[in-house]
C-alpha cells in the first residue's frame, strides 16, 4: 500500500493494529546517499568503531526518502498474512498557515542528495521528485524536543530593567535604521528605559517583533495559551511517520495523535471509523477459550515447536489483558464486553497468496449472535462527531498500551538502515558504537538481520542479492504460505530498492528460510530418534519387555505387534518464533562490514 500525504490519517489506525497484531515486522529504508569520500580512504581492516564513525557521518549527511514496513501475522499451521506499507520520506513540510511557516522555518532542515545515488534512482526508474508532492511529513523526537523548547522561551516575557537596549539587537537595530529620527532614538534609549518599569509592562520577543502590554491585564496567559495551542497543532499535523516508529519501539504516541485527523479522513466512507474501533475491541477481547475452541491459531503447530524456543523470546502471555484493564479504564461503556472473534481474525476477507492463488486470509467470523461491542455499535452511525473523536481515542490509548510488547525487526543488511532510522525519527547519532548498541537495544530489543540467515542457511548463496534470495525462495508450493489482502502485497509485481517491495521480500526470504532451517532441524532429530529405536528393538523383543512390565509402546512398537516407522510426513513448523534454537549464533547480532557483524542485544 502506497501511503501518502493524501491517505496517511486514514491508513494510520489499520497500519498501528497490524503492528499489535504481528510477531515480526521487516523494515527496509532507501537513501539518498550511502557513501561518502572519506569512506574510500577507510584502512583495509579498519576497527568496529571506524566503520561505526565511517557510517555515522554518510547517515548524518544524507537522507531517507523511502520507508517499507511488513507486518508479518501467523495466521494457522505453516500460513502467514502480510501487509505491505511504502511511504515517501522528506524533509520537505508543506504549510498552510502563518503558524505553520514560522515552525516549519525554524527547524533549518537540508536535503543531500549523492550523484551516484541520483542516477542510480534514475536508472531503476524511481522518482526523486515525489518527495515534494506525495511525501509523509514527520518530526523526530529531537525536533519537537527543540520545538518544544523554543515555545517555552517565546512564552517567557523580558523584562526590560533587565535586559539593557542593545543597539545590535536585530529587532531594535531594525527599528532604529528605519526611524532615523533623534526623537525615537531619545524616546527607545532613555524615556522607554525610565517610563517601562514603572508602567509595569513587559516586552515580549518575537524574533524581529517587539509587543509590548501591560502588565497583569490577562494578555499574558492569552499569548501563553496561544504559542501553545499553535506549538501543539504543528506537532499533531506534522509528527507524521514517527507515530508509526513509536508503535514499532513500543512508545507513546496515543497523545500525538489528533483523532479529528482520522475521523475526518474516513468521513468519505461511512462506518471505517467505527470498524476501527470494533476490530481494537475484538482483538483485546478476545472469544473465550470455549468460543473459539476448534479455530486457535495454535492447535496445529508440530509438538517439537515449544522444545525449539528459548526462555528470552518476546513476552507474548498477559500483555493483552493489561491493556484490557487500561481499556476499561478509558471508557466504561466497553467494560463487560466480549467479542466474537480471536487474534488476528481478518473479518473474511480474502487475500492473494504468492503462488497467485486465492486464500482466506484468517479465520473467519460469525456474526449471526450479536457481541456487546455489535450492540453498543448499532447507533454509531447517528454518533455525534466528537463521541467518535473519543472512541478514536480511546481505541488508540488501548493499543499504545498493548503495544509496548515490541515486535521482533526483520532487515537486510540493516545497519545502515538502523543508523538512518535512529538519525532521522530519534535524535543524533551517538559518537561510539557501544553508546548506539545501546540505543538500539532498548529500542529494538529483538532484531534478526536476514543475511546473516541467508549465510547460515548456505554460506555461498546467501551472500547474493536480496532480490536472488527471494526469486530462489518466492516458488510455488514452497513453506510457508503467504498471502495478503488486495492492495497490501506485491505478489510477482514489484521493482527491487523501493522500500516496500525490499521489505516484502524481507519478510519472505526470512519466513522461507526460517521454516527450511526448521524442517531440517526437525529431520534431523527424528533420524537420530528412529536410529536410537531401531538400535533398541534389536536389542528387546515386545514379549521379554512385557514380561518385565515395560511398556512395548515407549519403543516404538505398536499394538499390533508391528514396528513403527519414522514419520516423514510432519512438514508443518507452525509459529516461528524470535528465541528458537534456529536462530542461534545470529539473533540480535548486526553485520556491519563482510565478516564482521556486532551484538544488539543485553550484555
Amino acid at each position: 500500500m502506497e501511503v501518502s500525504s493524501e491517505n496517511f490519517w486514514r491508513q494510520l489506525p489499520k497500519i498501528l493494529l497490524s503492528i499489535a497484531k504481528s510477531n515480526f515486522v521487516a523494515i527496509d529504508l532507501e537513501m539518498t546517499g550511502i557513501t561518502d569520500k572519506s569512506s574510500e580512504n577507510r584502512p583495509e581492516n579498519p576497527t568496529n568503531q571506524q566503520i561505526y564513525e565511517s557510517a555515522k557521518k554518510i547517515a548524518s549527511k544524507f537522507n531517507v526518502f523511502e520507508m517499507g514496513i511488513t507486518c508479518i501475522q501467523h495466521q494457522s499451521g505453516d500460513h502467514y498474512k502480510t501487509e505491505t506499507y511504502s511511504f515517501t520520506v522528506s524533509p520537505y513540510l508543506h504549510t498552510q498557515t502563518r503558524a505553520d511557516e514560522k515552525f516549519v522555518k525554524e527547524l533549518d532542515r537540508n536535503l543531500s542528495v549523492s550523484y551516484n545515488t541520483l542516477k542510480f534512482l534514475q536508472s531503476e526508474g524511481i522518482r526523486l521528485e515525489k518527495i515534494y508532492d506525495d511525501c509523509v511529513p514527520y518530526l523526530s523526537r529531537k525536533d519537537a524536543r527543540l520545538a518544544t523548547r523554543q515555545m517555552k522561551r517565546r512564552q517567557e516575557p523580558w523584562d526590560v530593567r533587565d535586559h539593557g537596549y542593545n543597539e545590535h539587537d536585530e529587532g531594535l537595530t531594525t527599528f532604529c535604521v528605519y526611524k532615523r529620527m533623534s526623537v525615537y532614538e531619545q524616546i527607545v534609549r532613555i524615556k522607554a528605559r525610565e517610563l517601562v518599569p514603572q508602567m509595569g509592562c513587559r516586552l515580549w520577543n518575537h524574533g524581529t517583533t517587539v509587543v509590548i502590554s501591560q502588565g497583569g491585564d490577562g494578555q499574558e496567559a492569552k499569548r501563553r495559551e496561544l504559542l501553545e495551542d499553535d506549538l501543539n497543532a504543528s506537532l499533531s499535523k506534522y509528527t507524521g511517520l514517527r507515530l508509526i516508529i513509536e508503535a514499532l519501539i513500543g512508545g507513546k504516541f496515543a497523545d500525538l495523535i489528533d483523532p479529528g485527523h482520522i475521523v475526518e479522513a474516513m468521513s468519505g466512507w461511512p462506518g471505517e471509523a467505527q470498524t476501527f474501533c470494533r476490530e481494537v475491541h475484538e482483538f483485546l477481547n478476545p472469544a473465550s477459550p470455549e468460543q473459539s475452541k476448534g479455530s486457535s491459531e495454535d492447535e496445529v503447530e508440530a509438538p517439537y515447536c515449544n522444545c525449539l524456543s528459548r526462555t528470552d523470546s518476546p513476552p507474548l502471555d498477559g500483555i493483552r489483558s493489561q491493556a484490557t484493564d487500561i481499556q476499561e479504564g478509558h471508557s466504561a461503556s466497553h467494560s463487560g464486553e466480549s467479542s466474537s472473534t480471536s487474534e488476528g481474525a481478518a473479518d473474511g476477507e480474502y487475500g492473494e497468496g504468492d503462488s497467485g492463488t486465492w486464500y482466506p486470509t484468517a479465520e473467519t467470523t460469525s456474526y449471526d449472535e450479536p457481541t456487546g461491542w455489535d450492540n453498543l455499535c448499532q447507533d454509531l452511525e447517528e454518533l455525534s462527531t466528537e463521541t467518535l473523536k473519543n472512541e478514536v481515542a480511546d481505541a488508540l490509548q488501548e493499543l499504545e498500551a498493548f503495544g509496548r510488547r515490541k515486535p521482533t525487526i526483520i532487515g537486510h543488511n540493516q545497519f545502515m538502515d538502523l543508523l538512518f532510522l535512529y538519525n532521522t525519527f530519534i535524535d543524533d547519532l551517538p559518537d561510539t558504537l557501544g553508546e548506539f548498541r545501546a540505543k538500539i537495544q532498548r529500542l529494538f530489543p529483538y532484531v534478526i538481520d536476514t543475511k546473516l540467515l541467508a549465510i547460515k542457511d548456505d554460506t555461498i548463496e546467501g551472500e547474493d542479492p536480496l532480490l536472488d534470495l527471494h526469486n530462489r525462495f518466492d516458488r510455488n508450493k514452497t513453506q510457508p504460505s503467504i498471502s495478503w489482502d488486495t492492495a497490501y502485497g506485491y505478489g510477482r509485481r514489484g521493482t527491487a530498492h523501493q522500500a516496500g517491495f525490499d521489505s516484502y521480500m524481507t519478510a519472505v526470504v526470512f519466513l522461507r528460510i526460517a521454516h527450511k532451517l526448521h524442517r531440517e532441524r526437525t529431520t534431523r532429530l527424528e533420524s537420530r530418534l528412529a536410529s536410537h529405536e531401531s538400535k533398541a528393538k534389536r536389542l528387546y523383543d515386545r514379549e521379554w519387555l512385557l514380561a518385565v512390565g515395560y511398556d512395548p509402546n515407549l519403543l516404538g512398537y505398536l499394538d499390533n505387534d508391528t514396528w513403527r516407522a519414522p514419520s516423514t510426513q510432519e512438514e508443518c513448523v507452525g509459529r516461528i518464533r524470535f528465541g528458537s534454537e534456529i536462530f542461534d549464533d545470529i539473533y540480535n547480532r548486526i553485520r556491519i562490514a563482510p565478516r564482521k557483524t556486532v551484538y544488539f542485544g543485553p550484555d
